[in-house]
């Protein structure tokens, strides 16, 4: 039986790849983020290649609960660099077994990170891994977005549904997958997923837009993040922020 060529190798893995992985899905704290970013930047500088011997090891290793955490996050970033299958099932089957939790999120960042050098070595092509505190699914990311009132605590529950209709219809019209909405006397806040090729502004704009022309009851200020959801207090400060901002700004 003639053996398969590595190419054939890795294009036989990523097409077993679900599509998914194109985007982290799974909302991971920023600080994590930063912190794998971080590491995995630090050992891609060194620009060393392990040694299969030693991969083998570090993945015995990987899986032995008795080695230590940094360790063991230490190691995935390791496989995550070596641009092999075997390496790349090896973090795929960590992931898989590991409980929620620390290690497991850092193992999902590590299955995106191989999945890109797979790809990358397969196409001859250079390719990049997007992170996100919110996450996503296939194509599109996850973004938290609030409107504000244009006057302090004076939406009506009219307008809240002016404000839905004209989210719902902008999100079909951009192909957004809207996910919850939220109604507060002085803001409507709301998830949705947006695709890569669509600036989200122009989804924000656009609502604003057709919900001023019944009355100009929106703020053309707003905040997005997809780092993070925001919890009502959190936006109230901000909002409050924005307002002695523009007050200032007139008086000056």
């Amino acid at each position: 039986m003639k053996e398969k060529s590595l190419k054939e190798q890795i294009s036989e893995a990523i097409s077993q790849m679900p599509q998914q992985l194109v985007i982290v899905e799974n909302s991971i704290e920023p600080a994590l983020l930063k912190e794998y970013f971080d590491s995995s930047c630090s050992f891609g500088e060194l620009r060393v290649k392990i040694p299969p011997e030693k991969i083998t090891l570090m993945t015995e290793h990987l899986f032995d609960t008795e080695t230590l955490t940094d360790e063991r996050k230490r190691i995935l970033v390791i496989l995550a660099h070596d641009q092999t299958v075997e390496s790349y099932r090896s973090i795929e089957r960590f992931v898989n077994t590991e409980q929620e939790g620390l290690l497991k999120t850092w193992g999902r960042l590590a299955l995106q990170e191989a999945r890109m050098f797979l790809e990358s070595e397969l196409l001859d092509e250079s390719h990049g891994f997007i992170l996100s505190g919110l996450g996503g699914k296939g194509n599109k990311l996850r973004y938290f977005i609030g409107l504000v009132a244009a006057i302090p605590n004076s939406l009506t529950t009219y307008q809240h549904q002016i404000v839905d209709l004209e989210i719902q219809t902008a999100c079909r019209e951009f192909d957004a997958e809207l996910e919850n909405v939220k109604f507060n006397s002085d803001f409507v806040s709301f998830t949705a997923l947006v695709p890569l090729d669509v600036a989200v502004g122009d989804i924000i704009d656009l609502i604003l837009e057709r919900c001023n022309e019944l009355g100009d009851f929106l703020s053309p200020d707003f905040l997005i993040t997809n780092i993070e959801i925001i919890s009502d207090e959190q936006i109230a400060e901000i909002i409050v922020d924005m307002r002695q901002n523009e007050t200032d700004n007139e008086n000056n």
